[in-house]
């Protein structure tokens, strides 16, 4: 992208050094930002080659004629973000930047600060004229992304959009989820809508439930003030979660680009109802910085829903995620129906499950029934497997390096609408509305013990 200037608010915190960097890095070794400029901005004291230099031990494969492109393209300014003349200063040296380097009227603001702050940073930055109401067009913009969570509840999400909308307009506003920019979940629609023999079955009449399983091995990291705010459903199935059920989920949209994308998995949000779950914190999460005493904060959830559509007439979605669970997995497992049986041996045979990996290894793996060998009524299940990660990873953008070059590119394939986020809200209101209680367990074990009747009473067995 030719001319650009791209300015990352927080540039000192975690999300800037181990995602965004790192993706401005590979934007640069792809060529596509060659001629971008680009502005870190923060309340730290520190250098540009300070902030620079704490996030290169997060870019593998790091090539020294790359790094020092990226380090000539980059500068920094300390901004406090209650100071409007901090604010006075950052334009100051954004206009010097303009000039110096010919830089077009396109501007990209990725807002890696904390949500509460979000309405006055964006006031402080129209207030000196770095964002500004435009109208869509071929050459000049101006972008403004917003990191989830966005909002706490669905009211602070009105609340909050409208305060923004005071400054730009609609279109110029991008709420990303990061989930939706790994290549395996961009594939998820691909491999569902292009081929008959998924698209076909894809209904209550062949598929018996829908796993999304979210686990993580980490704590929280020195986080304490932020997860008490949110907790595990605002900040895990309030997005990624329901995001990724909304995919697997909705109706066949009109074309797979970022418009009718977002409108189909609004239709099937708003049809969502939680109707169990079971609730978990980890021992030990008192102790942490910044928690309350006495804090009921879930870090674990297992929650049961159904969706109210014909298509999906009976069937059970189950989304799991907790911290400190004993390895970090991300995956999605569709099973189907069993089948009648036609064997005096293995009856009913194994479901077929078809199960999409996100991580540690991206990929599909189809498991069916096929003859056992040497034995003439007996089957046993095969995997028919799909590395994408294997195949593809190397020369696949991450997902922050898809979702800066998407946006710089006017597409909303990465962005959720404001719909879809207030629908999601209203999900989560659902689930606090259910008053389930928070049980304790033990690190490095999947959730508390009181999982085990959740499974039973839903005759579920997580895969």
């Amino acid at each position: 992208m030719k001319n650009s200037l791209i300015l990352i608010f927080g540039i000192t915190g975690d999300l800037s050094k181990r995602k965004l960097i790192p993706g401005l890095y590979r934007l640069l070794a792809n060529g596509k930002i060659e001629h971008a400029r680009i502005i870190g901005a923060a309340m730290e004291d520190q250098t540009a080659g300070q902030v620079l230099e704490n996030a290169k031990s997060f870019i593998t494969d790091l090539d020294p004629v790359i790094w020092q492109k990226l380090v000539d393209k980059f500068s920094y300014c300390q901004v406090d973000i209650k100071c409007e003349q901090d604010f006075v200063k950052l334009a100051n040296l954004i206009q010097l930047e303009r000039q110096k380097y010919n830089l077009a009227d396109q501007t990209l603001v990725y807002c890696a600060v904390f949500e509460l702050l979000y309405v006055q940073l964006t006031q402080q930055l129209s207030q000196v004229g770095i964002i500004k109401r435009m109208l869509r067009n071929t050459h000049n913009w101006c972008r403004v992304v917003y990191e989830k969570p966005f909002g706490h509840n669905y009211e602070s999400v009105y609340q909050l959009n409208q305060s923004i909308l005071t400054y730009l307009n609609e279109d110029q506003i991008y709420r990303v989820d990061h989930y939706l920019a790994k290549e395996i979940v961009g594939n998820i629609a691909f491999v569902r809508f292009t081929n008959r023999i998924f698209e076909s079955l894809w209904n209550h009449l062949s598929i018996d439930s829908v796993q999304i399983i979210l686990d993580e091995s980490i704590d929280i990291e020195s986080r304490g003030a932020y997860y008490e705010r949110y907790g595990v459903i605002k900040d895990m199935v309030q997005n990624h979660g329901l995001q990724l059920m909304a995919l697997i989920a909705m109706e066949t949209p009109k074309s797979l680009q970022g418009s009718d994308m977002q409108a189909a998995k609004s239709q099937v949000l708003k049809k969502i109802v939680c109707e169990d779950g079971v609730l978990g914190q980890y021992e030990g999460y008192l102790n942490e910085h910044g928690v309350s005493n006495n804090s009921q904060t879930p870090t674990f959830a297992a929650l049961k829903f159904v969706i109210n559509d014909p298509r999906w007439y009976g069937v059970p979605f189950y989304i799991r995620t907790g911290k400190v669970m004993p390895n970090k997995v991300t995956k999605i497992v569709v099973k189907f129906k069993d089948m009648h049986c036609l064997l005096s041996k293995n009856c009913p045979p194994s479901a077929n499950v078809l199960t999409i990996s996100i991580y540690p290894t991206g990929g599909f793996d189809l498991e069916i029934n096929a003859k056992k060998p040497g034995v003439n009524d007996e089957v046993m299940p095969v995997k028919m497997s799909c590395c994408y990660d294997c195949m593809f990873v190397p020369q696949a953008p991450n997902a922050y390096e898809n979702v800066i070059h998407e946006i710089m590119q006017g597409q909303t394939t990465f962005a959720v609408r404001i719909d879809e986020i207030e629908q999601a809200w209203q999900v989560c209101d659902q689930i606090e509305q259910l008053k389930l209680p928070v049980y304790k367990y033990a690190p490095k074990t999947v959730g508390p013990k009181e999982l085990l009747e959740f499974n039973q009473k839903n005759k579920l067995t997580w895969i």
